[in-house]
């Protein structure tokens, strides 16, 4: 079986081994972008920002920040 663009034999011994190692890869990258994104969003909650793109029921979303 040919894995996406990259040309990976996973029918074979080495191709297997090539894919474990990307898929470890890929499962690092996508824990680190999730932790950047919860700091990013407590960092912002922290200095009062709005966190979230929906407003909350029964609150009207302004346009200028209140300051």
């Amino acid at each position: 079986m040919q894995y996406g663009f990259y040309n990976i034999d996973t029918s074979k011994q080495q191709g297997e081994f090539i894919f474990g190692i990307h898929s470890l890869l890929v499962q690092q990258e996508s824990e680190q972008t999730s932790q950047r994104s919860k700091f990013g969003l407590r960092l912002r909650a922290k200095k009062g920002h709005f966190t979230v793109s929906i407003v909350p029921f029964g609150y009207i979303k302004m346009l200028a920040s209140l300051k």
